[in-house]
């Protein structure tokens, strides 16, 4: 969500191309090594292609894990949007949607695993994991995010000014 909102500010009268390309830049994104929280979902699972939502204790500790993580991406990114005053509201938000949208159609999947998700799950899964793009120690993971994040911000506010 933060990288696409700030991957949105260089769009400022374009918020369909924001979105876009802040939807791009999640799977830019996942290949660089990273830490993901476990979700489980439905009988202990937590292999997302084997996965399904059940109402239970498992969907309760994932679902707050999910809205924290939604929660804080989106605190950051409206931080960024009224501080730095990068852009327009409207590309700015259409960046953060997008930025996090793949991540939600993996809940989406969970459900429904149908065409299109199917081939989005595939290559998102390729992309993320299936490529060894996982780091398994939370402190060095959740680092490594904060820096590319830090770096996305940054770079992209030094070439708006």
């Amino acid at each position: 969500m933060i990288v696409g909102t700030a991957v949105a500010s260089l769009f400022p009268s374009n918020p369909a191309l924001g979105f876009g390309v802040a939807f791009l830049s999640h799977f830019v994104l996942d290949t660089i090594p990273h830490w993901d929280y476990a979700i489980v979902m439905k009988n202990g699972n937590s292999d997302i292609k084997d996965m399904d939502i059940e109402f239970n204790k498992n969907f309760i500790g994932s679902f707050i894990k999910i809205s924290s993580d939604v929660a804080l991406g989106l605190a950051v990114s409206l931080v960024l949007i009224f501080s730095l005053n990068l852009s327009s509201f409207s590309s700015l938000i259409a960046g953060c949607l997008g930025g996090m949208l793949p991540d939600f159609l993996q809940l989406v999947y969970m459900k429904f695993k149908h065409e299109p998700l199917l081939s989005l799950q595939k290559f998102h899964r390729w992309i993320q994991k299936d490529r060894g793009c996982k780091i398994k120690n939370p402190i060095i993971g959740i680092f490594t995010q904060v820096i590319v994040a830090f770096l996305a911000v940054w770079i992209i506010y030094l070439y708006m000014q």
